[in-house]
């Protein structure tokens, strides 16, 4: 193997520390990946913004978009409390909740 590949290698262990360690969010530790990479020599700068074309990248974006969207505006709050209308014990939370059955029958 040349050495590019065992810097590669080397470059997604330190990734995968980084991001199991907690301390970096995985965006940010991806987006360093990309720009070593790219600045290596290892990758075209068009290698490197090809990914971001993608449409299903593009898609799950813009979910988190909305999910972010909902979170903060409380729609999901509201939605537990009606689903759950305040359990007073996390067995009764998990005997209110409308997925109850599709649950048992996974675990």
């Amino acid at each position: 193997m040349d050495w590019q590949g065992w810097f590669a290698l080397g470059l997604s262990g330190a990734a995968l520390l980084l991001m199991s360690s907690g301390r970096f969010a995985p965006h940010m530790v991806m987006m360093g990946v990309l720009v070593v990479l790219s600045v290596s020599g290892l990758i075209s700068p068009e290698q490197a913004l090809a990914g971001f074309s993608n449409t299903g990248l593009i898609t799950v974006v813009a979910l988190f978009v909305v999910a972010s969207g909902i979170h903060h505006s409380g729609g999901v709050d509201l939605l537990v409390r009606h689903l759950l209308r305040s359990p007073k014990t996390v067995r009764s939370a998990q005997a209110a909740s409308p997925c109850r059955c599709p649950c048992s029958v996974v675990s």
